[in-house]
C-alpha cells in the first residue's frame, strides 16, 4: 500500500461495468437484540472464487454487489424493527461509485429515501466538519457568525 484505501480504490477499478452479479452469501442472526452480521460464507465463497482461478475482476464485482446486498437487507431489517424509512449514506467507503450505486439503487428499490452527500465531502472532511458543529452546538450553540 502506497496510498490510503489503495486496495479498495484497486478493487472497485478492477470490477469494472459488471453489474449483473449475483453476491457472495452471508448470514445475519439477532444476538442480544442486536442484528449481526456473520461473513464467514462470503469469505469461504471468496476462497473457493480463488482457488478455481476465477478473474479478479469477476470476484471484485461479486464483493461490491454483496456489500450493496447487505448494506440494504440490514437496512430492511432495521426499518422492520424501528420503523425508520431514510438513509443517510455517509463514509469514505461511499466514495466507491460501485458501492456508492448499487447501494442506493438497491435502497430506493427497497422504498428508502436514501441521503447523500451534495455540498459536503462524504470522507474525513465531512466527518470532520459534522464534529465541529456538534462542539459548536454543545458549547453554546449556534448563533450564525460561527464557521
Amino acid at each position: 500500500m502506497s496510498y490510503e484505501a489503495q486496495a479498495a480504490i484497486e478493487l472497485e477499478q478492477v470490477a469494472g461495468c459488471r453489474l449483473q452479479v449475483a453476491g457472495y452469501p452471508w448470514d445475519v442472526e439477532r444476538l442480544d437484540g442486536q442484528w449481526v452480521v456473520r461473513l464467514r460464507p462470503l469469505f469461504e465463497a471468496l476462497l473457493t472464487e480463488l482457488e478455481r482461478g476465477t478473474a479478479v475482476p469477476e470476484i471484485s464485482a461479486h464483493f461490491h454487489r454483496t456489500m450493496a446486498e447487505l448494506i440494504t437487507d440490514m437496512c430492511q431489517r432495521i426499518r422492520k424493527d424501528t420503523g425508520l424509512r431514510t438513509v443517510a449514506l455517509s463514509g469514505g467507503c461511499f466514495q466507491n461509485r460501485l458501492l456508492f450505486g448499487q447501494t442506493v439503487v438497491g435502497l430506493r428499490e427497497a422504498g428508502f429515501e436514501v441521503l447523500v452527500h451534495r455540498q459536503v465531502p462524504t470522507n474525513d472532511g465531512g466527518l470532520s466538519l459534522g464534529q465541529a458543529a456538534i462542539a459548536q452546538f454543545a458549547h453554546g450553540g449556534w448563533d450564525g457568525d460561527a464557521a
